[in-house]
Order: C-alpha cells, then sequence, then structure tokens
C-alpha cells in the first residue's frame, strides 16, 4: 500500500521565526549571493530578462489629504490645509492626458478616503472617471489606490466600472503603525480587509510595504508573511523619502539604515518569500535608492529581481499634482533609461491579472 505524505503547514509564529533566521543568514556572502540567483529565478517565472512593466500613479485629490499620515506630504500637517475629500477639477484630465500618450499603461488613480461609500456626489465622479478611461482606453490597466472600502456595494461598482484592480499598502507593523504612521491599529486592520473585501467580489488586488520606517528583522518577516497570506497579486516594495527636512528630522532615528544596499537585500528578501507568482514591485522611492546615475548598478541589479517599476510618488518626485507635463516627464525619463539598458517595456495588458497566465514554477 502507497503512503501518502500529508504536507506540513507552519504556524505563523514557526514562519515568521523561520523568515528572520532566513534574513539573519544573508550576513553570510555565499548565502546572500545564493539568495540573489534565487530570486533571480523566480523573476523568470513572470517575465522574461529583457522585459519589465510600469505603473504610474495619478491623484485625484488636491493635496491636504485628510488621513494625515506623519510620512507623507501630501497630509494637513504639511500643507496646512484640508482638500476635504473632494475629487480635484483636473484629475479626469490629467489621468486622460497622461494615457492619451501612454494608452496601453498602468495607470493607478489615487484618493485616499478615509472610507469611500455610494452616497454623494464624490462616488459618483470616481465612477465616472473610471468609466471614461476604460472606454476611451480599453488596453489601459485603471488601478485604484481609494483608501478604505468596507461596503461591498462600492466594490461591485468599481469592479462593473472597469476598474482591474484595487491597491492597498500595509505599510508597516502594528507594533510601528501607531509610532511611525502615526494612525491607530485599526486603519492597518481595515486595510486588510478592504483587500479581502475586493477579493470576495472577484476584483484583483495589490498591496505593498514601506521601507526605512525603522522596521526589524521581525517586522520585515511578518509583513512578507502577511502578504504572501492575502494572496495579492501584485507586491509593492515602497521606500521611505527623507527628502522634505521636516521628514527627515521625525525619522532622525532611523533614517540612515536605509541604504541602497539594504534596499536592494530588502528585494531580494521579499522575491524569495513572497509566492513565486506574485509580481513584485519596485515602487516609490525608486529616485533615492537606484534610480540615480551613481546607484546604476543597483538599479540594473534591482531589474533581475523585480518584474515592474512604479513612478510618480507625489513625495519623491515632488510633482505638482494639476501639472500633467510632470506625469509624461517623468515615464519618459524612466522608460528611456530601461530602453538604454536594453528592456523592452511590456504592455501592462500583458500583466493584467484577468487574462495574464503565469508560467509553472518547474
Amino acid at each position: 500500500m502507497k503512503t501518502q505524505i500529508t504536507p506540513i503547514k507552519l504556524n505563523r509564529e514557526v514562519e515568521i521565526e523561520r523568515l528572520v533566521n532566513y534574513w539573519y543568514s544573508l550576513e553570510d556572502e555565499g548565502t546572500y549571493q545564493r539568495s540573489i540567483l534565487d530570486a533571480e529565478g523566480i523573476r523568470s517565472i513572470i517575465l522574461d530578462f529583457s522585459q519589465v512593466a510600469v505603473r504610474k500613479t495619478s491623484g485625484l485629490h488636491d493635496v491636504g489629504c485628510t488621513v494625515d499620515c506623519n510620512y507623507c506630504t501630501l497630509g494637513e500637517q504639511y500643507a496646512g490645509k484640508s482638500n476635504r475629500n473632494k475629487i480635484a477639477e483636473w484629475a479626469s484630465a490629467r489621468a486622460h492626458a497622461f494615457l492619451s500618450k501612454n494608452p496601453n499603461s498602468n495607470i493607478e488613480l489615487v484618493g485616499y478616503w478615509p472610507g469611500i461609500n455610494t452616497n454623494g456626489t464624490e462616488f459618483d465622479k470616481l465612477v465616472k472617471i473610471i468609466s471614461e478611461l476604460h472606454k476611451d482606453f480599453p488596453e489601459a490597466v485603471i488601478g485604484g489606490d481609494l483608501g478604505i472600502i468596507s461596503d461591498e456595494r462600492v466594490m461591485v461598482t468599481l469592479r462593473d466600472t472597469g476598474l482591474s484592480y484595487i491597491h492597498n499598502n500595509l505599510e508597516t507593523t502594528a507594533r510601528l503603525y501607531p509610532l511611525m504612521i502615526g494612525r491607530k491599529t485599526n486603519r492597518l486592520e481595515d486595510k486588510i480587509k478592504t483587500i479581502k473585501l475586493a477579493q470576495k467580489v472577484g476584483l484583483p488586488t495589490s498591496s505593498g510595504l514601506l521601507i526605512g520606517l525603522g522596521e526589524q528583522p521581525e517586522d520585515l518577516a511578518e509583513l512578507t508573511y502577511t502578504l504572501r497570506e492575502l494572496e495579492v497579486q501584485r507586491v509593492a516594495a515602497n521606500f521611505m523619502d527623507y527628502s522634505n527636512p521636516r521628514i527627515a528630522e521625525r525619522y532622525a532615528g532611523v533614517k540612515d539604515d536605509l541604504t541602497p544596499e539594504y534596499a536592494f537585500r530588502v528585494l531580494a528578501f521579499l522575491r524569495n518569500h513572497i509566492k513565486p507568482n506574485q509580481s513584485l514591485v519596485l515602487g516609490s522611492g525608486v529616485r533615492n535608492y537606484f534610480y540615480r546615475d551613481d546607484h546604476a548598478e543597483q538599479f540594473m541589479a534591482a531589474l533581475k529581481i523585480v518584474d515592474m517599476v512604479h513612478i510618480g510618488s507625489f513625495i519623491n518626485l515632488q510633482e505638482a499634482p494639476q501639472y500633467t507635463e510632470c506625469d509624461q516627464r517623468s515615464m519618459e525619463r524612466l522608460t528611456g533609461k530601461l530602453k538604454a539598458l536594453g528592456y523592452v517595456i511590456v504592455a501592462p495588458r500583458k500583466l493584467n491579472f484577468r487574462c495574464f497566465k503565469w508560467r509553472q514554477l518547474k
């Protein structure tokens, strides 16, 4: 009689401990180099090494975000005013202007509402923007980073209107959230609920983490485990930007720990420990740790691990939301650099969650 082997599923605590031990094992140079090769091998499952995709944000609000996180210059504490969670008059034109020159792009509409419901004119405006973009640019991947959503009717409407996916960054762990983000941990819980609600109605999901908040290996392991178990289609590794003096002062105790070398090590760690069929995105902060000329080698190494590059964060590009030419310039700089390095920019429709078929891991 053939013996059947039942796979053992490690519990959360045991798996997080394993991930922490793996992180410390990277202090050995031989182990670290093997981890990079392993990460490159996983990346090749998703895209050929000559290919990369690009994602661009497009804001919906004026500065003065009412969520007001400690690290973000969009917040009221930095802008000195409130945007009242209103969609700006320029929002639709801005997204249309960008997609008219990049019709196959992955554009991500950004509006940090504390919560969205189907009542009121703002939701109607949002639905109209998505609907018109989907109609005018049917090949575009239109994502939404739209804050906390707890109303299933909202998710269903967004899905049926043509939204390609919901994005919501977890940022950091419950341990660090109140201290480094400046919000109660129930917002982190609400973010996870938002992702699960989108998945419930069949709307693909994307999430990420923010590196440079003073996280310890235990925090990185916990975030990696959570993102893996959430089974989001994409994971974005975002990196703190300390170029704003007030932010640099606020995070003075931890900012020197975030070096290009550490940022790259995080990418390799993530690629090895999220699921092989989860896309890995080089997110916000690329200019500071990978994109500059003096980090050229780091950028090329990162492109062998990530399959998508995100460009257009407000705090990293410091672009005025109403100026659509900023979007185009930042996109042209990035795509020009990628092409100069020999990469083919893959139309994001090939990574569209609704039709993309992952190659099987051998």
